[in-house]
């Protein structure tokens, strides 16, 4: 594996600067980092959040990892969507330089309960400055039900969203999805 030496997280793509192709949106708890229970939980690798809690990550599939970071190029970046907002640079290590080069859209708005609201209108605002674009879109909670079904927003009737359970996060084959379809142009 050949690490890459682009930083971590950048600034996000400017419409009618940047080249941009393609963006991934992606989410890091149950998506990356699969929510199920495993009995050695206190072996996991585990990244600090806030102050001196950590969370462990449970675990962080490779072979996702892999195929994501081979869709992502010159044109093609990740747009981080998560309410780790830039805490996403901690993976860096966990990562081993993979996925990155990624932005992030929106931090999470202040309070102590936000809707997931904020994600959806963060990443229609991201689709709409960026409407040649092909987006793929990895959630396990924010994406609106009418889009699930494909009965949504037209906005996004040509992208991939992708809502796998929060235990088993992205998969293999999620993965090749994704990559199929931010490669087709």
């Amino acid at each position: 594996m050949t690490q890459r030496r682009r930083p971590f997280v950048l600034d996000p793509p400017r419409p009618g600067v940047d080249q941009v192709d393609g963006i991934l949106l992606l989410d890091v708890d149950g998506i990356l980092n699969r929510l199920g229970r495993t009995a050695d939980r206190d072996h996991l690798p585990t990244v600090k959040v806030d102050g001196n809690r950590r969370i462990p990550m449970d675990m962080i599939d490779d072979q996702v990892v892999d195929e994501l970071d081979r869709c992502l190029g010159q044109t093609a970046r990740v747009g981080w969507l998560t309410t780790w907002g830039f805490r996403v640079a901690r993976l860096e290590s966990l990562l081993g330089g993979r996925l990155a080069g990624g932005f992030v859209v929106s931090e999470r708005p202040s309070g102590v309960t936000v809707s997931d609201q904020w994600k959806y209108d963060a990443a229609s605002r991201l689709r709409a400055a960026w409407p040649d674009a092909r987006f793929a879109w990895a959630e396990d909670e924010s994406i609106p039900p009418p889009l699930r079904r494909g009965t949504g927003s037209s906005l996004w009737a040509d992208d991939l969203l992708v809502v796998p359970r929060s235990e088993t996060g992205l998969t293999l084959d999620d993965a090749r999805r994704i990559t199929a379809h931010l490669r087709l142009r």
